[in-house]
């Protein structure tokens, strides 16, 4: 994440960018799809229906392996903790998955 913004702030005002996170659409998808209307300057959707339960071709579950959760957890942890301070909202969460998943939305970007 934290290189692909670096990329586009290169070329683009931080106003211009928004930040969403596929957590939002399973947790929130009404609220994203708002918070994109609101980026994008169009009227809000007033009664957005969004059936996030019914999956289609749904991949077994996986678990993953306490090393590799391990290793993830502290190889990206300064990244987390980096991205946390500019974007809040679900990489907080990822550092810190006791947190409530109502405190994170909407998941918006921030003003910088």
């Amino acid at each position: 994440y934290e290189q692909t913004i670096e990329n586009y702030l290169q070329f683009f005002d931080s106003s211009q960018i928004l930040v969403g996170f596929y957590d939002a659409i399973s947790h929130n998808p009404a609220g994203l799809m708002n918070v994109i209307a609101t980026f994008l300057d169009i009227s809000s959707f007033e009664t957005v229906q969004i059936d996030n339960q019914t999956r289609i071709n749904m991949s077994p579950p996986l678990i993953m392996p306490d090393r590799v959760r391990q290793y993830l957890t502290e190889r990206y942890a300064p990244m987390l903790t980096r991205l946390g301070s500019s974007l809040g909202s679900y990489t907080l969460m990822w550092q810190n998955p006791v947190l409530e998943i109502q405190s994170f939305l909407p998941a918006v970007h921030p003003e910088k």
